[in-house]
């Protein structure tokens, strides 16, 4: 069987690039909205959406790149693996750098000085993701790495990376997809209660319901989107066993079964 990382790279790119797509867009609307005539009803439901969409993407990129890498990690050889998690990092260039353009001019900076700043945090930006990503790998990794069994961690993981009708916690990569979801489920969690313990820190118990209604809903956000990406992975990468993978046919075998 043959693997063409590079096609499978490259469509992983492009569906990362429309999350990230999305996720700027409903932010421009709300900036747009909010500066200007807008009702403030409509304002307030598009600042839920845009806070929504950006838990999803900080949630489901890491993810989804870090379960790929899994992948290219078991099936090619060399570093290409690292290459390509560093490619789809790339990918947030499309809402961090508009974002921080807009951020930056907000904040009384010229139209040059805006664009070299946004680059600069944009280049963090990716940097961030991909090292993020990896440390997801690497929990996956260190899992088939300290299970005893014969062969280099590399062949055992591309023995689990194979092909299952659904989620499959024994043959297929089910396990390092729960397990992947699981580690960034957990760190979601800690940066929210961090974030909820600082918040009622600086304002005290005189909070309104809609606050309260917010961290409930952000942490069972949190908790869907755990479920969500354990079953989205592995539909991922049950798509690229049907897509990228091909049968290498000898000519003499072909000319045999022609024959």
């Amino acid at each position: 069987m043959y693997f063409d990382s590079k096609k499978s790279t490259g469509r992983t790119f492009w569906l990362l690039a429309i999350i990230n797509l999305v996720n700027y867009a409903c932010f421009h609307a709300l900036y747009n909205l909010s500066t200007g005539e807008a009702a403030p009803a409509l304002v307030e439901v598009f600042y839920y959406l845009n806070l929504v969409l950006t838990k999803c993407s900080d949630f489901i990129l890491p993810v989804i790149i870090a379960s790929v890498t899994l992948l290219l990690y078991g099936r090619c050889e060399g570093r290409r693996w690292l290459i390509s998690t560093l490619l789809l990092s790339v990918s947030v260039i499309f809402y961090s750098y508009p974002y921080y353009y807009i951020y930056h001019i907000e904040r009384g900076f010229t139209t040059p000085e805006a664009l070299g700043l946004s680059a600069l945090v944009t280049l963090v930006s990716i940097l961030t993701l991909a090292i993020h990503s990896l440390l997801l790998f690497l929990a996956a990794y260190l899992y088939v790495r300290l299970d005893k069994k014969d062969g280099s961690a590399r062949e055992r993981l591309a023995m689990r990376t194979v092909y299952t009708e659904r989620l499959d916690f024994k043959r297929g990569a089910g396990f390092m997809l729960f397990l992947i979801s699981l580690c960034e489920m957990i760190f979601r969690v800690a940066v929210e209660i961090y974030e909820t313990a600082v918040f009622f820190k600086n304002v005290g118990l005189t909070v309104s319901t809609e606050e309260v209604l917010t961290v409930i809903i952000s942490y069972l956000l949190i908790i869907g989107l755990f479920v969500l990406c354990v079953f989205l992975c592995d539909a991922i990468l049950r798509y690229k066993f049907k897509n990228d993978f091909y049968e290498v046919i000898d000519d003499a075998d072909r000319d045999r079964a022609v024959e």
